[in-house]
């Protein structure tokens, strides 16, 4: 029997090979690390600009406190619906002490119980202790959604100047959106 004489692959034909793999790679490490570090500092800054706003909603909507109740009822609604446009937010809502939505981006939530409508709304952050405290919280849940809980004062004035807080300002905004821009 003859013996098939054995080829040798020529070292000339693997090294553009390798290149390229090596060149692929590398690409594609260096793409998803951009692309962790992009999301990362969308993430951030939409945060810090949602707490600025959620400060500045909360200084417009308990300055006019001392107006009649339906026109300062009219000008929280045109107040929290002034966000509706931004992508990624779900959920802008006034919630008094009671636990009921006073005044929300989305019409359909006034009036009713946060158990009904707002399932991710700590419900702790309405105890009267935590709404004492100056700035309340906001925060990056790990779903990717942030979510803020500033202390307001809902209800009639009592003290024009201090006044007592006694319902809480949520936000429930998704950042997932930012990935598919970021992507695009």
């Amino acid at each position: 029997m003859a013996k098939a004489p054995v080829r040798e692959m020529d070292i000339r034909h693997w090294l553009p090979l390798l290149g390229i793999a090596v060149l692929v790679v590398a690409t594609s490490a260096w793409m998803w690390l951009d692309y962790s570090a992009r999301v990362r500092d969308s993430q951030e800054a939409a945060l810090t600009g949602w707490h600025g706003s959620m400060l500045r909603v909360k200084r417009m909507f308990e300055a006019g406190r001392e107006r009649e109740q339906g026109r300062r009822d009219s000008e929280a609604h045109t107040l929290i619906t002034l966000f509706n446009g931004t992508p990624g937010l779900l959920h802008l809502a006034v919630i008094d002490g009671a636990g009921k939505v006073r005044y929300a981006n989305q019409a359909q939530l006034q009036g009713r119980p946060i158990a009904e409508v707002l399932p991710d709304f700590a419900p702790d952050q309405l105890d009267p202790k935590r709404l004492q405290r100056p700035v309340g919280s906001i925060a990056l849940d790990a779903d990717a959604h942030i979510r803020g809980y500033i202390p307001v004062s809902v209800g009639a004035p009592a003290d024009a100047v201090h006044p007592t807080p006694d319902g809480v300002l949520y936000l429930d905004f998704d950042t997932r959106y930012a990935n598919q821009s970021i992507w695009t």
